[in-house]
């Protein structure tokens, strides 16, 4: 390990040693490499999100692990402001896929609030919101998105976001079967 970070990038190698630990489940060593890491790299989007994705796939194992709200707070400390909404998209992104759709939910209404004009954002929370929402409750929160977004002055005015979010409103309606609602969507497009 020494000589591998004598002549390699250093930051590459313990986030090698990191994965080689995980798919040993070798959790317990794991966070002090990310400790030591966020101290070094304290301005790296790449290792704090790797960090707070670690903790939430080691939720309800054995150990005692940091929370990761703990460390997204820490991270907006450290990361500086342009990677601020990145990482805590990632969060939201992982409270999602990890079973917990209303606190995905309140961290991307807190970014589109602030950033409306974040198309990329907005189509991350779509995609959020129709795989991993949830039930039947999960169709009219994701079709009050999906107009939302399309009633936005940022996007209306603009035909290449509109398309976007067409697309993406009439493949969710399409996965449903929903025809009616398919109909009325290429109406609106004419």
């Amino acid at each position: 390990m020494r000589r591998a970070l004598d002549v390699n990038d250093r930051k590459k190698v313990y986030l090698q040693l990191i994965n080689i630990y995980r798919a040993t489940d070798k959790g317990e060593l794991v966070e002090d490499i990310f400790k030591k890491l966020c101290k070094k790299y304290h301005e790296s989007l790449e290792i704090w999100s790797g960090y707070i994705e670690f903790l939430f796939d080691m939720r309800g194992k054995d150990g005692d692990y940091t929370e990761p709200k703990t460390i997204l707070q820490r991270a907006l400390q450290a990361l500086p402001k342009a990677n601020h909404v990145n990482v805590i998209s990632k969060f939201g992104m992982l409270e999602y896929k990890n079973g917990n759709p209303e606190h995905g939910r309140t961290m991307f209404e807190g970014i589109v609030s602030n950033y409306a004009k974040r198309m990329d954002i907005w189509s991350i929370y779509m995609d959020m919101e129709v795989k991993y929402g949830g039930g039947k409750a999960n169709q009219a929160q994701a079709r009050h998105l999906f107009e939302r977004c399309l009633s936005l002055p940022e996007i209306s005015k603009k035909p290449k976001k509109m398309k976007l979010v067409f697309r993406k409103y009439m493949e969710f309606e399409n996965a449903l079967g929903n025809e009616n609602k398919l109909g009325e969507l290429r109406r609106r497009v004419e």
